[in-house]
């Protein structure tokens, strides 16, 4: 995940438990993400919180699927922009064509 939101930093995390908790740790598929083939092997891992990596999935999964359907990547960024439970990257402002594509490629 190429955003972490944990207030104390990527190195922080907790013990893992049952459900698991936001900043419990969890396997992040790098540099290839498991959804373009990259394998759980120790040249493509890395640790990241739960919750980091489940806000970029879900990024992920509504552009992918909003790509299919034909739309933009402006469109997107729109469509996003719409949604306020859509949390952004920290640091931006608002959803741009630029900003989707990076996040759907990072």
């Amino acid at each position: 995940m190429p955003e972490c939101y944990c207030l104390k930093g990527r190195g922080y995390f907790e013990k893992k438990s049952n459900p698991m908790k936001d900043w419990a740790p969890n396997v992040d598929h790098s540099p290839i993400p498991k959804w373009k083939g990259g394998k759980l092997e120790a040249n493509n891992v890395r640790l990241a919180h739960v919750r980091c990596n489940n806000i970029d999935h879900g990024w992920r999964k509504k552009i992918g699927l909003m790509l299919g359907t034909g739309k933009s990547l402006q469109e997107i960024a729109d469509a996003l922009n719409a949604k306020e439970e859509v949390l952004l990257p920290r640091g931006w402002k608002k959803w741009t064509a630029v900003n989707v594509r990076r996040a759907f490629v990072s």
